[in-house]
């Protein structure tokens, strides 16, 4: 069984990446494909390249991550004739930064607000790395959460969204061990 990871945004797939580095991800790092995940919303490119070196018999998970799941996963034709797969979404809803508004304890504070700023905005103006405000890049996610207890984190978010997911997503809590 290997289990490909495609991420929605660079946002993601670096706290995706983070996770595995940290030994923290359920799945084995040498089951995964390419060892980290990829910034992907569809089956192409490196994806499919990685996919198609997979021998016939090879067993394929991919885990969806991202906040907005909408798009329907195309999966070539070729690759459905001949590989099993398994498709999983993981849900970051509303955005990877509410994980940032959950650490920080803003919860409420947000709350107040959440039908004006989104959580990339709110976070933006209220938190601070160093001298520097807040950028949603890669960079940002890996200097922030490096220090973080992640699986706390995940499942305080879990318990706190429970409910409000659509059944077939599931929650980044759900890829750790």
């Amino acid at each position: 069984m290997k289990y490909l990871i495609m991420c929605e945004g660079t946002v993601e797939k670096a706290f995706i990446d983070l996770i595995i580095e940290k030994g923290l991800f359920k799945i084995k790092t040498e089951d995964i494909i390419n060892e980290s995940a990829f910034h992907s919303r569809q089956i192409d490119g490196d994806v499919l390249f990685y996919i198609n070196a997979l021998s016939s018999q090879e067993r394929l998970t991919i885990l969806r991550i991202g906040d907005t799941l909408n798009d329907k996963l195309r999966i070539p034709r070729d690759l459905r004739k001949i590989k099993h797969i398994e498709i999983r979404k993981y849900c970051t809803k509303p955005e990877m930064e509410y994980l940032v508004i959950i650490n920080e304890d803003l919860v409420n504070e947000f709350n107040k607000v959440k039908s004006e700023v989104r959580p990339k905005s709110f976070v933006r103006g209220r938190i601070k790395l160093g001298r520097q405000r807040w950028r949603s890049n890669p960079e940002t996610i890996i200097k922030y959460f490096s220090g973080v207890d992640i699986k706390g984190l995940l499942k305080k978010y879990k318990r706190m969204k429970k409910g409000s997911h659509p059944p077939d997503e599931l929650f980044l809590y759900d890829l750790l061990n």
